[in-house]
């Protein structure tokens, strides 16, 4: 058959041929073509959402994996100065200053 609007121009053509009461059958026909309209545009909204939504997902993971691979390589040395420290307290104070730095 034809496509959605093809259809409803041609509907529409016939209406108008029609004469005496068409007034009605013009309205009914336009009042579809705009809850045709609205759907489709809502059919774009959520596909422009989604759309969003997945960008946004996509660029939050690459962020995620970024800030992993900023921060394990410290991870190494601070094992290695793990034997160096002399209390628990210094080895402490040591792990909140690489911290504060991260941030």
């Amino acid at each position: 058959g034809y496509g959605g609007m093809g259809g409803m121009g041609g509907m529409g053509m016939m209406g108008g041929g029609m004469g005496g009461g068409s007034s009605y059958a013009d309205s009914m026909f336009r009042m579809t073509q705009m809850l045709e309209m609205n759907s489709i545009m809502l059919n774009q909204l959520q596909e422009h959402v989604t759309m969003t939504y997945m960008r946004f997902r996509d660029v939050a993971c690459w962020i995620w994996a970024l800030k992993d691979k900023v921060i394990k390589p410290d991870q190494p040395a601070l094992a290695i100065q793990d034997l160096a420290f002399e209390s628990e307290d210094a080895r402490q104070a040591a792990l909140k200053r690489v911290k504060q730095r991260v941030r």
